[in-house]
């Protein structure tokens, strides 16, 4: 088994590598090839492509339709790269769709009221951070650590993969769960190596109703409040089926593992204006608190095969997210500020990007990844009802959950 891993790897990276010499010539040479020469360089990559991700279609003419989605693919890394000064974008395992296609699979679903009622539930402020670790108005991203991946602390979990499922929002706000679970648990993190997790499907399905939540897209905070009522079980006890683009039944045999008990922003959200987000505040929470629930947009993930994207190949926006992932660290260069990056772990297996992660512009709003960043903390038990009433009355809200 382990051999074919490496295997599956090697051809992958001799993949990489064949597609970014045959887009470099294809830059260089477009004029002087012609145009039945091209179409020939494009089959090749095409078989590649195929060989590599396992592509069988169900008929010549849906094969003729993902081989043309694929020459597009390749006309628009060419341009992203050229546009953007770059090399990140390349053959991925989405170059056979379409981008009507890829955009469909996002499923963040921007929600104005949805944000404004969350705002008045959690307040503007990030309260969890206690008084020696906020912002004292005087303190600059040059008295935080350079360097932060949680990774290393064992608090975050591996990369799962959604498949086709629109289930990101329950596996961003499951692995932030995670992450809290784990920092508040340290004689658990031996298990991260193991496999340990919680129960994306529990959180997908037990949210799933006509138009949204399960498959349907969703948002991170039907994800914390589900948890804070029910609880959430191990992975190992109800595991995510979701990958063909179905889930099981809401059917929670086992006990809770444990309960959201508060949610924070990691900076203050935004709703339309979004390019003067407060990245130092988020820069902040990730570096003392814990690993950040983000959504953004997704638009360059398509093309995405390494490297740091940069702020400039998409735009920032409420209205413009589309996608919900893990902050899990950054890396500031001081000597080559270029080189600067923020973490992100994504939801689609370990064969995109970067073993499953993006790095993104660090010290601009990249794709928005500041518009909408959550965090929480947790308990073992749910919070009594008398109290998240008083909680909610003190904010001015109305309870829509019955007193048992």
């Amino acid at each position: 088994m382990a051999r074919q891993t490496i295997s599956g790897s090697l051809r992958l990276l001799l993949l990489a590598l064949l597609v970014a010499i045959a887009l470099n010539e294809n830059h260089a040479s477009a004029e002087m090839l012609s145009e039945e020469e091209l179409l020939m360089q494009h089959k090749q990559m095409f078989a590649q492509f195929q060989s590599e991700f396992e592509r069988v279609y169900a008929s010549a003419e849906e094969e003729e339709q993902r081989f043309s989605n694929f020459r597009a693919s390749i006309r628009r890394v060419e341009e992203r790269n050229r546009m953007h000064s770059t090399d990140v974008f390349g053959i991925t395992k989405f170059s056979d769709l379409s981008e009507e296609e890829f955009t469909a699979r996002l499923s963040f679903k921007p929600d104005a009221e949805r944000l404004n009622k969350q705002v008045e539930q959690i307040g503007m402020d990030t309260s969890v951070l206690t008084r020696d670790r906020r912002n004292d108005g005087h303190s600059t991203i040059n008295d935080l650590p350079s360097y932060v991946d949680w990774r290393e602390k064992d608090v975050v979990t591996k990369v799962n993969d959604q498949g086709q499922c629109g289930s990101c929002w329950a596996f961003s706000a499951t692995e932030t769960i995670e992450s809290a679970y784990l920092l508040s648990h340290p004689w658990m993190r031996s298990e991260v190596s193991n496999g340990w997790g919680l129960s994306v499907e529990q959180v997908a399905a037990c949210n799933s109703f006509l138009v949204f939540g399960g498959c349907n897209g969703g948002w991170a905070d039907l994800a914390y409040e589900y948890v804070k009522k029910w609880g959430i079980v191990n992975a190992s006890a109800m595991p995510y089926i979701g990958d063909s683009g179905d889930l099981g039944p809401c059917l929670v045999l086992a006990s809770p593992v444990t309960f959201v008990s508060n949610v924070s922003w990691a900076t203050p959200p935004c709703l339309f204006d979004c390019d003067h987000q407060d990245l130092q505040q988020l820069a902040q929470t990730v570096a003392q608190v814990s690993p950040v629930s983000i959504c953004l947009n997704a638009g360059p993930f398509q093309d995405y095969r390494g490297g740091i994207i940069p702020s400039s190949s998409c735009s920032s926006g409420f209205f413009n997210m589309n996608h919900c992932v893990q902050l899990v660290g950054y890396s500031v260069n001081q000597t080559d500020p270029t080189q600067s990056y923020w973490l992100v772990r994504n939801s689609w297996g370990d064969r995109w990007g970067e073993s499953g992660y993006v790095r993104m512009e660090f010290g601009s709003n990249t794709c928005g990844l500041a518009d909408q960043a959550t965090y929480v903390s947790v308990s073992h038990q749910p919070i009594p009802q008398h109290q998240e009433n008083e909680r909610m009355r003190d904010n001015g809200e109305e309870s829509d959950i019955a007193l048992e």
